[in-house]
């Protein structure tokens, strides 16, 4: 398998615009522009194709109601599901997966506001755009969404420390105690401030003193899940999946097949020698296997691949289970209203991450930056205008 490599997090990386699309331009990501129409859907035992990047071929009437009749959406939609704001129960399941697999939830479970937000997220009068970028020219990073953060630790001034779980972090004085473990090896650290990029379960289980509004904020906030299994293959020549980015599913134990490679392939025109794909479950679905073990979920998801594409079955070398627990903070109704108190510093605790945010890396990267700032500014506040220092 030359070159073969297999995001098993995010996909791709927002557009020229964004704060994702800064940052790998800072630190060097070498990126490639995704092309849309490299998509289809499986849908009533079917693979329907060239019909735009969700195959909308079968919920054409439905996304134009959506899209088209509700216009620009307003901040009391975020009171309300994105079901009563369609006023029906009866959608179309493909429609609730592409609504589960983008916002990791169902369309009882999201606002109408941010419903809305997610279908015009292509649309050039999206207010989506502020957080996306340009949408039309997302990208991928060559060799994988994970350059982007391994060229970003390479240009600290000082490595990261990895794999150290955080024990707590606590106020003290008007400073910040961080207790953590490396290893076997208990450590502490005393700093001036301290940014918290972690999910909100884990963030209210370190921090002590939180505000009781900041700590039933945090609890509010839920997770939609993927687990998916990554195919590693041996192929030699043009297999059908080659020809699509990304296949949206419904009716089988996945949700969507996403393929890199199809990307690398159409660009460079490289010769077929293996390869990678991957197919996973978002929210709903990841649910309704998620008790099965590494080892049903990669049988019952190869079977089901192998359904839809029987030549997977002669090519499958091996394959790999993985799990993301908490992966989207799903937007559920009154959203909108908790980020200003997701957002607030308690004192020189600063908090970032998608939950504060939109709820995607765009969102990450964009609490970070803010997270960031608000932090250099307290900084200077305390310690003056002077060159600021940062030590391990």
């Amino acid at each position: 398998m030359d070159d073969s490599w297999c995001n098993l997090g995010a996909h791709y990386l927002a557009g020229d615009e964004s704060a994702v699309s800064w940052l790998a331009e800072q630190v060097g990501v070498s990126r490639h522009t995704v092309v849309h129409e490299n998509t289809a859907m499986w849908v009533d035992g079917a693979l329907i194709a060239g019909q735009g990047r969700y195959g909308r071929n079968s919920l054409t009437s439905l996304l134009t109601l959506v899209s088209g009749l509700f216009g620009l959406p307003k901040p009391e939609w975020d009171d309300i599901t994105f079901q009563k704001l369609l006023g029906r129960k009866d959608l179309h399941p493909a429609f609730e997966r592409y609504v589960g697999n983008t916002a990791t939830a169902n369309s009882w479970e999201i606002s109408g506001y941010f419903g809305i937000m997610q279908m015009m997220l292509h649309n050039e009068h999206s207010p989506f755009r502020e957080v996306m970028g340009n949408a039309h020219r997302i990208s991928f990073a060559e060799g994988g969404t994970g350059e982007l953060t391994r060229l970003l630790a390479a240009s600290l001034s000082q490595p990261p420390v990895l794999e150290a779980e955080v024990t707590r972090v606590a106020r003290e004085g008007n400073a910040v105690r961080v207790d953590f473990r490396e290893a076997t090896a208990e450590r502490s650290l005393l700093a001036d401030v301290c940014i918290v990029a972690t999910p909100a379960p884990v963030t209210l289980s370190v921090i002590e003193d939180l505000s009781t509004e900041k700590a039933e904020a945090l609890k509010d906030v839920e997770y939609g899940s993927f687990l998916g299994t990554a195919f590693f293959t041996n192929e030699t020549k043009h297999m059908p999946w080659h020809d699509y980015y990304s296949v949206v599913v419904e009716g089988k134990s996945f949700s969507a097949i996403a393929n890199n490679l199809t990307e690398v392939w159409h660009r460079t025109g490289k010769s077929v020698n293996g390869g990678t794909v991957r197919a996973y479950a978002a929210g709903p679905k990841a649910s309704d296997i998620w008790s099965l073990s590494d080892a049903e979920v990669a049988a019952v998801m190869t079977r089901d691949f192998v359904d839809i594409f029987p030549e997977m079955e002669a090519v499958l070398e091996e394959t790999s289970v993985f799990r993301w627990r908490y992966g989207i903070p799903y937007w559920k109704p009154g959203r909108l209203k908790a980020l200003p108190l997701l957002q607030q510093p308690a004192g020189p605790i600063f908090f970032c991450g998608d939950y504060t945010d939109a709820a995607y890396m765009e969102g990450a990267a964009r609490s970070g930056l803010r997270a960031g700032q608000e932090a250099s500014q307290y900084l200077r506040a305390k310690l003056g205008n002077g060159p600021l220092r940062f030590n391990q």
